[in-house]
């Protein structure tokens, strides 16, 4: 059985290395029976991102967020992970752990996808099977803690600290078999990491050299890291007799040459010097000269560039965006149209050029938090669910005057607000029995009515333009599926029957389909399914998209449809980017389409 521990630089606080030692510990007794080899990374950069821990076995790679509470707290796929009964929360910056691991997790998955040469039995495909997360909470996990992250979220695992190394066991991709040899290379040579003690959780450092020498005041300069590698990049120290330079091998202490007069020939030292000073002129005139010219071509490259840029983009408050280039019978649907979003919690509007980006809900860090968006028929408001303490509710935000206004509260839960298209009645999930069922009710306000009345849990309403019929996701035989229901008669149908779990299902606008997206199915962690909504015949894009937990919005006429990613995109039919929005914005989410608005 072979354990590799390796290490960018050694964490900073106590805690941190307490942390790291007791799972070293723990993983060395549960690991060391096994035949199959591990590798253990702490403390590294990867795509300018610092990464806690990482574990990879040939089935898996495992990238865990360190966080320190020994107090119970409920987590969340969006808004701050809340310590119960404090206002306190775990984490820190805008985004909370869940997203924070997330994003770690898609650097390792973008990572791995440029490196086919390496890792050249992984498929695409198969990436986002083999790559997981989860966040480990130290000392342990506190038995009180809420975890209630979605389950569709199934690459995602909260753990205390201790149970890490067992739970790793279990974690497999049968679709990959990474060979030792390569993964001691990804880490070596393109990861740059150095070996660490398994005793101790410290970089391991070679003995040091220790000459005794005169210094003199020269320039010491050491192997630079490549791009991927952040190491510990001490400045270099000097001493009576040594110079201390850290590299990426660990720290080595270099004997400084003497040049004292004592050791240069009687009489030889005037004209070094000479020598010297002649050649030295020359070189610097030369250099000026070649950074003179040097200096005038990138300048001239740059404002070139620059005009290039800002005769194709437009700039935002936020960043630039492509403009779109539509058909004609489009024209319309994209003059007068907003797309909605939720970033930091907050919403915002903007035009699906990306431009005019309004915020429109001024909520401050942990106080409260947005969701699910759902425009009126008219355009005029917003319904949306937010969780303020853990608490979920369901508001109507009007968008003229930005005045808020509660439409379902109460101590249960409730999420996923859509409106119907005649704009009678506004759908969601609730929990009133143990279980989630589909409610709707007036947007005015007034008694709720229960649409689902089955013993599963029932989420993510949405509503046929015609009003006749539901979509939502249900538990019901054992599996997340997508289900279609005809409210005159109660005829339920699943639309799903590809393995995985189904999330999002959407009615395309203007078409007789159903769409939808798959995760950890047969093919890969995200499919976008085409359904008719009759014959429930299904077709697929073969992988298209990002993340796992796509979130999509068709335009009113259904020709196109806005997906957040790392930003929100727009594509057309063809499934084919046609321009990235708010590129300025790392983490919008949850798009809404508008219909055509009333000028």
């Amino acid at each position: 059985m072979t354990i590799e521990f390796w290490i960018g630089s050694n964490f900073p606080t106590s805690h941190e290395r307490k942390a790291l030692r007791d799972f070293l510990d723990s993983a060395y007794q549960i690991f060391s029976p096994r035949r199959e080899p591990y590798f253990i990374l702490s403390n590294y950069y990867l795509g300018g991102r610092q990464i806690d821990l990482t574990i990879i076995k040939p089935e898996t790679i495992l990238v865990v967020d360190l966080k320190d509470c020994a107090d119970p707290f409920r987590a969340t796929e969006n808004g701050p992970w809340q310590i119960l009964g404090s206002k306190d929360s775990i984490g820190t910056g805008t985004k909370n752990p869940y997203q924070q691991v997330k994003d770690l997790r898609n650097i390792w998955i973008d990572y791995l996808s440029e490196k086919e040469e390496l890792i050249h039995k992984v498929s695409k495909l198969d990436l986002r099977k083999f790559v997981q997360g989860a966040v480990a909470i130290s000392p342990d996990l506190n038995p009180a803690t809420e975890n209630k992250i979605p389950r569709r979220a199934v690459w995602f695992h909260l753990y205390g600290l201790p149970s890490l190394p067992n739970e790793v066991l279990s974690l497999s991709c049968p679709a990959v078999k990474l060979d030792p040899k390569d993964i001691q290379t990804l880490i070596r040579e393109h990861l740059h990491l150095t070996p660490g003690e398994l005793s101790t959780g410290l970089v391991f450092e070679p003995l040091s050299r220790t000459e005794s020498v005169v210094p003199t005041p020269e320039i010491i300069t050491g192997t630079q890291p490549r791009f991927e590698t952040i190491v510990s990049q001490k400045p270099a120290v000097k001493s009576n007799s040594l110079v201390e330079i850290t590299t990426s091998e660990g720290l080595v202490k270099e004997p400084i040459p003497s040049q004292s007069k004592s050791n240069l020939p009687s009489g030889s030292i005037q004209e070094q010097q000479k020598k010297g000073t002649v050649s030295t002129k020359k070189s610097f005139q030369c250099l000026l000269v070649g950074l003179f010219v040097g200096l005038w071509v990138l300048l001239c490259g740059c404002l070139f560039s620059v005009l290039l840029i800002a005769s194709n983009l437009q700039l935002t408050n936020l960043g630039f965006v492509m403009p779109l280039d539509p058909k004609q019978g489009q024209t319309e649907m994209l003059q007068n149209t907003k797309i909605a979003y939720v970033f930091d919690g907050n919403i915002y509007t903007m035009t699906p050029y990306g431009s005019n980006q309004t915020q429109l809900t001024f909520y401050n860090h942990g106080e409260r938090s947005a969701d699910v968006l759902s425009w009126s028929p008219d355009g005029k408001k917003i319904a949306f669910d937010a969780v303020s303490n853990g608490q979920w509710d369901i508001f109507i935000l009007d968008i003229s005057t930005k005045e808020i206004q509660p439409l379902v509260q109460t101590p249960q839960e409730e999420g996923g607000p859509a409106w119907s298209s005649d704009g009678k009645y506004i759908y969601y999930s609730a929990n009133r029995n143990g279980n989630q069922d589909i409610y709707r009710i007036s947007p005015s306000g007034g008694t709720e009515e229960r649409m689902t009345e089955y013993p599963s849990s029932e989420y993510d309403p949405a509503i046929s333009m015609d009003g006749k019929k539901i979509l939502f996701v249900s538990n019901m035989n054992g599996n997340w599926d997508v289900y279609r229901l005809v409210l005159s008669n109660g005829n339920l149908l699943r639309v799903s029957r590809d393995e995985g779990t189904h999330i999002n299902p959407r009615w395309r606008p203007g078409y007789n389909e159903i769409t939808y997206f798959t995760i950890g199915g047969f093919i890969d962690l995200d499919e976008f399914f085409w359904v008719d909504s009759d014959s429930l015949k299904s077709d697929f894009t073969n992988g298209w998209g990002s993340g796992n937990n796509p979130q999509y919005d068709w335009s009113p006429d259904g020709s196109m449809l806005v997906k957040s990613e790392k930003h929100l995109c727009i594509y057309g039919i063809d499934f084919q980017e046609i321009t990235g929005l708010a590129c300025g914005i790392d983490g919008a989410i949850r798009p809404a389409w508008s219909p055509i608005l009333k000028q």
